[in-house]
């Protein structure tokens, strides 16, 4: 083989083999959750001492109260004229 046939290869594996493992990883994440529902598999909790991040709800209320403010007074600001 030729060095551009190498190089191409080699380009080929690095887009193929990430998204094989995309999938691969997807498929089986999805055949446990089933798993989980339909019983056959216990279902995994979270343990006492582990830190788990969760979202603050209230933040992204106020940034779409914020936002929608915003685009109201940009309305209104086109309707009067200059």
């Amino acid at each position: 083989m030729t060095d551009v046939q190498w190089l191409l290869l080699l380009l080929s594996l690095l887009i193929i083999v990430p998204v094989i493992w995309s999938v691969t990883m997807g498929l089986l994440r999805k055949r446990d959750f089933k798993r989980q529902i339909e019983g056959k598999r216990p279902e995994r909790k979270a343990k006492e001492n582990m830190k788990i991040s969760r979202e603050n709800p209230d933040v992204n209320v106020n940034m779409d109260t914020e936002r929608l403010r915003f685009e109201a007074q940009m309305k209104q600001n086109q309707r009067i004229p200059h």
